[in-house]
């Protein structure tokens, strides 16, 4: 997978440079990326920010200084996403609106968190998303929860930790199934005789990253080399 049109800072760290996809996207000095991560264009890292394995960061995305993003979180940058137009040609760069969620200076972000288009994560933040599939409706629900560490140590008869328990919010959601838009676009790709968004080398792709990343949890970490496909033309 390349890093291509990147504009990458100092000291930056991406530990395995063949697992990972970065594109016409900005990194910030010092920061480390790990593998397994897709920076997409247009998309903004600060500088000391940590991005573990597996996560994936969309366009446009704004991620500020010394920002800590756990392994496997997804970012996604639009409320309503859709594969078509109204007249159901697929839909391209400019046809639809991007919304972007923006990350603040020395938030935390949790492992297999999903980021709503739109959002903006305080300065500092350490909130729960919880997603549930098999509620008919608040699928994703955001609290305010964490922990606030005191300044002052000085005075040791004060709390050190405080907790906090803040709102919940429900972002809304599109109610169309996902397996029903796949079909909708698959036939309407038999129809136009146009090339699938997700075809068969797409698949092929993602297995061959899976295969390689078992070769290298056998190996202990050791970073395995991804063969280029022969597409049938």
């Amino acid at each position: 997978m390349p890093i291509t049109n990147a504009h990458i800072g100092e000291d930056v760290v991406i530990f395995h440079h063949d697992l990972v996809n970065i594109y016409g996207c900005t990194i910030g000095d010092h920061t480390r990326i790990g593998p397994f991560v897709e920076i997409q264009k247009n998309a903004r890292i600060g500088a000391s920010c940590k991005i573990s394995s597996h996560s994936f960061i969309c366009e446009g995305v704004v991620i500020e200084d010394e920002v800590m993003i756990a392994h496997g979180v997804m970012f996604t940058n639009s409320l309503l996403p859709q594969a078509t137009n109204d007249d159901g040609s697929l839909q391209v760069d400019g046809e639809w609106e991007l919304t972007p969620p923006l990350i603040r200076r020395r938030a935390s972000i949790g492992s297999n968190a999903t980021i709503i288009g739109g959002v903006t994560v305080g300065v500092e933040a350490l909130g729960v998303i919880v997603y549930d599939d098999l509620q008919a409706s608040e699928k994703v629900k955001v609290y305010d929860r964490g922990i606030n560490l005191a300044d002052d140590t000085k005075d040791i008869q004060k709390l050190m930790v405080s907790y906090r328990m803040g709102d919940m919010w429900a972002p809304q959601l599109s109610v169309k199934e996902a397996l029903l838009t796949e079909t909708e676009h698959f036939i309407q790709c038999i129809n136009t005789e146009q090339r699938p968004a997700t075809d068969g080398g797409s698949g092929l792709r993602v297995v061959e990253m899976l295969e390689a990343a078992s070769q290298s949890m056998k190996q202990r970490g050791q970073p395995i080399d991804l063969v280029e496909l022969r597409r049938a033309s």
